[in-house]
């Protein structure tokens, strides 16, 4: 039934953020224990992946990588396209890219998200 593919935006937001965490492990936060709490915390945290700018990049690729993958029909196939398209770019290329003293880390605004987002479009090959 056609009225309800919205929902299937949840299962796909939750599959595309962690196949980005699993390719870019290196450049996402660790866990920290504040008392008796496991937390991410921003204060010792060297990337921009998981702050505005990465963030507002990638999801401006949504409209770009979900097509790709709406057609697919088990959630293993989707997570291998994405894991495919994501490791496009490797540990080291990750690191230097989302590095706060990189390119894109010095600052927050949409126009760092979205130079970001054409420069990760270009890298996976996405036209």
């Amino acid at each position: 039934m056609e009225g309800d593919r919205f929902l299937n935006i949840p299962d796909f937001l939750i599959l595309y953020f962690e196949e980005i965490k699993n390719a870019y492990s290196e450049c996402w936060p660790l866990m920290e224990t504040r008392g008796d709490q496991e937390i991410y915390s921003a204060y010792n945290y060297k990337f921009i992946l998981c702050k505005t700018t990465g963030m507002g990049a990638f999801f401006r690729l949504i409209r770009d990588i979900y097509p790709l993958i709406k057609g697919l029909n088990s959630e293993i196939e989707k997570r291998e396209k994405l894991s495919n398209l994501f490791t496009q770019i490797k540990a080291n290329e990750a690191i230097e890219l989302f590095s706060k003293e990189g390119e894109f880390g010095r600052g927050g605004s949409e126009g760092f998200q979205v130079r970001l987002y054409r420069e990760l479009k270009g890298r996976y090959k996405i036209e």
